[in-house]
């Protein structure tokens, strides 16, 4: 078997009820085999005009703390489901 392709899943939102949160857990776990699926949560953003003296009105610094986190999925569930006849 290749190996898996690796893929970044961007959530903008940390609520424990984040719409995009709850899709990006949702496509790990659709995800087939061949792609991993690693969730990136954004924290402590701070974009800041750069000094005009320093190269000009238009420039911008962004600052920025990401987190990444493997999805794994319920290892119950997954044995469950792997069973032939399903869960029972």
């Amino acid at each position: 078997m290749a190996s898996p392709h690796h893929v970044a899943v961007i959530v903008g939102s940390l609520r424990k009820e984040s719409f995009s949160l709850k899709i990006a857990h949702a496509l790990a776990k659709l995800a087939p085999d061949t792609l991993k699926l690693n969730i990136v949560t954004l924290h402590d953003i701070s974009i800041t005009p750069v000094d005009a003296s320093k190269g000009g009105y238009d420039n911008l610094t962004m600052d920025v703390t990401a987190k990444t986190y493997r999805y794994i999925e319920d290892e119950g569930a997954a044995k469950a489901a792997k069973k032939p006849g399903g869960a029972s």
